[in-house]
């Protein structure tokens, strides 16, 4: 009953109104800004808002950083997936994303490289790049989802947050995250201690949902395990802030996603605050123009939307409906990229 009720309760906030966050921009390290949601997908309460400054999108106020790990160690799969474990169509999905970041990992890493997975989730990536030659392990903070990994693939899955997992200096050719960073209530620290991980000279491969995107409902943009939303000025700025060249950040998956790769250097580069220049201004009026009513009446892109979905579970069904073993589901993603 109480959820019922705190479900519907007006929020404290609203929309458009200037704040003094609780949690500085950990870019800039200013305390202006202006909410851009007041709710999350669920409807619940919850306040994101824009640096002034910067135009990093972020919750604030937050959880704290115990709470924040709890909540993945044991609700963020069974809330985001409904599921403890992978179900087999999750195993597809996650095999076919897996061989398009191989593909990015590839025009720099080479078999032999140690790789590490931050966030592995059930496994996939670390298993497939372990089949290309890659010596792959990962991180997994869900015990469910580490074990099902371990289980299934026989690979090395640690269960934990980075907070509690002591990572030797110097020791990675290549770390990556995919869809990580932004649930992280401390980016910059988080970073700092990857950064010590990687050897000179390695490559730290960051894949994040795009702030700008508005391919999908304003609703469904803002999810409590979101803490961050990044775009291609914020992202970019965040690695060069922690020492790292970019080699690359852009936005990728149609404007969906922004993946960044980043190299360990001996000097950095000074960074140029003009990275950021007029980014607030840019991020809060695509989001200003990203309303219910713009999404509701835009009829070929839901349209379109409802196709891709319908076309992907199909597919998902015809693949995996005749096998029971998820790693013959992912040697099958080997073998349907091999024949392309």
């Amino acid at each position: 009953m109480l959820k019922s009720i705190l479900k519907f309760c007006q929020p404290p906030w609203k929309l458009g109104q200037r704040v003094t966050t609780e949690v500085p921009c950990c870019l800039t390290g200013s305390t202006d800004a202006v909410v851009v949601a007041t709710r999350d997908r669920h409807l619940r309460p919850l306040c994101t808002v824009i640096s002034v400054e910067s135009g990093l999108v972020f919750v604030d106020p937050r959880p704290s950083t115990a709470e924040v790990q709890e909540f993945y160690e044991k609700d963020y799969r069974q809330q985001y997936k409904k599921t403890l474990t992978p179900h087999k169509r999750h195993v597809y999905r996650a095999g076919l994303a897996a061989q398009n970041r191989l593909e990015v990992l590839n025009q720099f890493g080479k078999p032999g490289m140690r790789l590490l997975d931050i966030g592995a989730g059930g496994g996939e990536f670390v298993y497939l790049a372990k089949q290309q030659g890659f010596d792959a392990s990962g991180i997994e903070p869900n015990r469910g989802y580490a074990e099902y990994a371990r289980n299934q693939y026989q690979i090395d899955i640690q269960v934990g947050s980075l907070q509690d997992i002591q990572l030797e200096p110097e020791s990675y050719d290549l770390i990556t995250m995919f869809h990580v960073l932004e649930h992280l209530d401390s980016p910059v620290t988080v970073l700092q201690d990857l950064v010590a991980a990687l050897k000179f000279g390695g490559q730290l491969l960051i894949e994040v949902p795009n702030v700008e995107c508005c391919k999908s409902s304003p609703w469904y943009k803002w999810h409590v395990g979101h803490l961050y939303h990044y775009n291609v000025p914020t992202l970019e700025m965040l690695g060069r802030s922690l020492g790292l060249h970019s080699h690359s950040v852009w936005a990728s998956g149609y404007g969906s996603l922004v993946q960044a790769t980043f190299e360990k250097v001996y000097h950095p580069e000074v960074v140029n605050p003009e990275i950021l220049a007029g980014n607030f201004e840019k991020t809060l009026g695509i989001l200003q123009q990203h309303t219910p009513l713009s999404y509701l009446t835009n009829y070929s892109r839901r349209i379109e939307r409802v196709k891709q979905k319908i076309n992907r579970h199909w597919d998902e069904r015809q693949q995996t409906i005749k096998i029971e073993n998820p790693q013959q589901i992912l040697d099958e993603t080997i073998d349907n990229r091999k024949a392309v």
